[in-house]
């Protein structure tokens, strides 16, 4: 009987055990792609995201342009704007010759955040536009 008792208790303890451990965390990965709207720079890049960071890689191309990438990592877009929430991913000065710059970089999240990519564009005159923050696709 006392065996019986205990054997069924071991039973449900190992159920309960199993029952909270942690999933394995799906990455889920999206295409970021922004290029400057006269074709003379870029961000071409990768987010990788799990439950707790985001990697994302690819590559800045300055050609003819100075470009900077930015990373926010929020829970929605409107909080891009807070600067603590965004993370410089690099840049690339191409405003005298093509410029080139591998990006690889993981960051912390939490769950609800969502990670926005944008970049801005500096031309030789001066003039500067930046895209609008993106998810990726």
């Amino acid at each position: 009987m006392i065996r019986r008792i205990i054997v069924t208790a071991l039973a449900a303890l190992t159920v309960a055990i199993a029952s909270t451990a942690p999933a394995a965390a799906a990455t889920t990965y999206k295409e970021v792609d922004i290029y400057d709207p006269a074709g003379r720079g870029a961000f071409i890049g990768q987010t990788a995201t799990d439950s707790t960071k985001v990697r994302i890689t690819g590559e800045i191309r300055g050609q003819g342009y100075r470009v900077t990438a930015t990373a926010c990592i929020s829970a929605s877009i409107s909080g891009c704007g807070l600067v603590a929430n965004q993370h410089a991913l690099g840049v690339a000065d191409g405003r005298s010759a093509n410029k080139y710059l591998g990006v690889d970089k993981t960051f912390g999240r939490t769950s609800g955040q969502t990670t926005y990519v944008r970049a801005c564009f500096l031309g030789a005159t001066g003039v500067s536009t930046c895209s609008s923050w993106t998810a990726g696709r």
